[in-house]
């Protein structure tokens, strides 16, 4: 399964393909894969694919990284989606940002690499709380296409944002969509949301930290990932 993502964990590698991407005039989509994503794969062959037919995707946890490199080569370190989103936001495109609530975008435009990138209200879009059939995608996808984007970031959660960001696609005329889960939260300013302590990044233990800020979402998370593991580890073995 793994074998087939594409993992990337160097952001200049990253940015060197969205600049081809980009310079073609193509369009694309790039996901943080994690343990829980990889849960989902492995239930559900369809959500499989939308990964699978990702132009590349980061590898955001240690556990990737881990049933990676057992399994394939080359192996791949950690880069998570949040790391992705904090470098690129540096770099100067046209970005838009959809997803989190509305406290939350408000905070995202204050943050000091997003207020540089000079974009206004119409950069940014609070969606309403819909399951991810019931999205006006074409509605949508015209909203973006006005603003001309290079990168449209997703944040909705796991696995919404992936089936949400395939459904989007079509309706764009350009630019790479890429889905970074909770960075809108991190970078938004706001103090419950404050992203885990660098030295809890360094050991991977950012899910710790989180788990005191959710733990009704992220234990529950972290439960189904210890039943799925094992058995998705397996299962590269055997397939390696």
């Amino acid at each position: 399964m793994i074998e087939n993502f594409k993992l990337y964990d160097n952001p200049e590698k990253v940015h060197d393909q969205l600049i081809k991407t980009l310079s073609n005039n193509e369009k694309g989509y790039v996901f943080a894969v994690n343990t829980n994503i990889l849960v989902y794969c492995h239930k559900d062959k369809n959500y499989r694919k939308i990964i699978e037919n990702s132009i590349l995707n980061v590898c955001d946890g240690i556990n990737v990284s881990r049933i990676n490199n057992i399994s394939n080569k080359p192996k791949v370190n950690v880069l998570t989606g949040p790391d992705l989103f904090e470098f690129l936001i540096q770099k100067d495109y046209k970005q838009f940002f959809l997803g989190g609530e509305k406290k939350v975008i408000e905070g995202l435009k204050k943050n000091k690499h997003v207020a540089k990138l000079h974009n206004n209200d119409n950069m940014f879009y609070s969606p309403p709380y819909l399951d991810v059939e019931d999205f006006n995608y074409k509605e949508i996808g015209n909203l973006i296409n006005s603003t001309f984007a290079d990168i449209i970031w997703v944040g909705l959660g796991a696995p919404k944002q992936e089936i949400f960001t395939h459904r989007l696609l079509p309706h764009l005329n350009k630019g790479v969509v890429i889905a970074v889960g909770a960075a809108f939260n991190f970078f938004s300013g706001i103090d419950e949301y404050k992203r885990a302590p660098i030295i809890m990044r360094k050991y991977h233990l950012e899910w710790l930290f989180r788990s005191f800020q959710e733990p009704r979402k992220i234990i529950k998370r972290q439960l189904k990932c210890l039943i799925y593991l094992p058995i998705i580890i397996f299962q590269e073995i055997i397939n390696k």
